[in-house]
């Protein structure tokens, strides 16, 4: 949507009390951990302001990951991952007033990447965000942007693609006006070139059609909850979600700044069978080739044949 509506979703947002929730701003990426085999984990009691920021990045003007929140994953071997996400209300805050709640009725949608941002143990650097200059040139540079001088990123909200491959950075980068070009090396030999996420799949909850056909990957069960599983190959992997009601970014929606709760599950089953699984593979073929040759015997011998 254009951006005089997200500037007012963003006071809505504030006056509704959403500078002070417990929301994302950057890309910060939490880490759900590293997995070689099967294993699983779940976090609850999770703050997200306004219902559409996953689905906003589903049109031709991409969407703001300000609006989502993130995670990522490491898997040492191939495995079978299993995402899901669920509406849920908590109480954020209680004080002497009545308490503070992150409310019901959240429509969950996700995406899924190969890649990790800035900002942890493995890439370093300040936290990726929409709005850095390196990421204002990289969004007109990859949307053809015809004027990017006099209307920087002009043609595009954010930076987030829902399903597609697309690129951020950081605060690092520098324009060096002798070679007319992006710097983003740093005198102590350390550099921070962009982040690329390379597009995995998405999954949403319920049907997303706002005038352009139905968008592809929803569950078709509004019920607050979504769930995918990808076969994944070792690497880091990166998430989005956020909400997939694309009209409630509406200013004149009365939610539009709302704080909703939602909870999520990462579980990790190994795509490579066990070695136990290989033995009791093995002794099954040994005991089939035992009784085909054992039939085989008695057939001969009712046949007369010596």
């Amino acid at each position: 949507m254009k951006n005089s509506l997200k500037n007012a979703l963003i006071l809505a947002g504030l006056h509704a009390g959403l500078g002070s929730a417990p929301v994302m701003a950057h890309i910060t990426a939490p880490d759900l951990g590293t997995y070689d085999g099967a294993g699983s984990m779940t976090k609850s009691g999770i703050g997200i302001g306004g219902n559409y920021g996953w689905a906003d990045g589903t049109d031709k003007d991409w969407g703001d990951a300000h609006h989502l929140n993130s995670f990522r994953f490491t898997l040492l071997s191939e495995a079978d991952v299993t995402l899901t996400f669920q509406s849920q209300a908590f109480i954020v805050e209680s004080t002497d007033d009545g308490d503070f709640w992150a409310v019901d009725g959240f429509r969950p949608g996700f995406s899924l990447f190969e890649g990790l941002p800035h900002g942890n143990v493995k890439t370093g650097g300040l936290l990726d965000h929409d709005q850095s200059v390196g990421s204002v040139f990289i969004r007109d540079r990859d949307s053809g942007n015809p004027d990017p001088v006099s209307n920087p990123g002009g043609t595009t909200e954010g930076s987030f693609r829902a399903a597609n491959d697309w690129s951020i950075t950081n605060e690092s980068w520098v324009w060096n006006t002798a070679t007319n070009t992006w710097d983003h090396d740093f005198a102590d030999g350390s550099t921070y070139p962009e982040t690329h996420f390379n597009y995995i799949g998405h999954a949403y909850d319920g049907t997303l059609d706002y005038g352009t056909g139905v968008i592809a990957g929803g569950d078709e069960v509004e019920d607050g909850m979504v769930s995918k599983t990808f076969h994944l190959t070792a690497g880091d992997y990166t998430g989005l979600y956020g909400g997939a009601d694309y009209l409630a970014q509406d200013p004149d929606n009365p939610d539009s700044g709302t704080l909703y709760g939602v909870s999520f599950s990462i579980s990790v089953a190994s795509a490579v069978p066990e070695p136990e699984t290989y033995a009791m593979l093995l002794a099954g073929l040994g005991l089939i080739g035992a009784m085909a040759r054992r039939r085989k015997g008695t057939v001969s011998n009712s046949s007369g044949i010596r």
